[in-house]
């Protein structure tokens, strides 16, 4: 008759079903999956800094000129 302790605690530990070298390999594909995805979101992020600070300058420029314009209409051209 088995007694408490004989059971699986006592069998030695079994190996994964899948092999080691598949396991590393994933693992390594993983990993430079998230790294490539990571550098991905730095080079989108960037870009898209970019392309706000242009536009923010070019509307900057639009801006400054309209007010130069439209003050210089103002001193042009005297109340009718």
């Amino acid at each position: 008759m088995a007694t408490g302790g004989d059971g699986s605690e006592n069998a030695p530990a079994r190996s994964p079903v899948v092999s080691y070298g598949i396991a590393d390999d994933a693992k390594r594909l993983v990993e430079f999956a998230i790294g490539e995805a990571i550098t991905f979101k730095q080079v989108v992020s960037t870009s898209a800094d970019a392309v706000l600070f242009s536009a923010r300058s070019g509307l900057s420029q639009i801006l400054s000129s309209s007010t130069e314009t439209f003050h210089e209409a103002e001193i042009a051209s005297p109340l009718v």
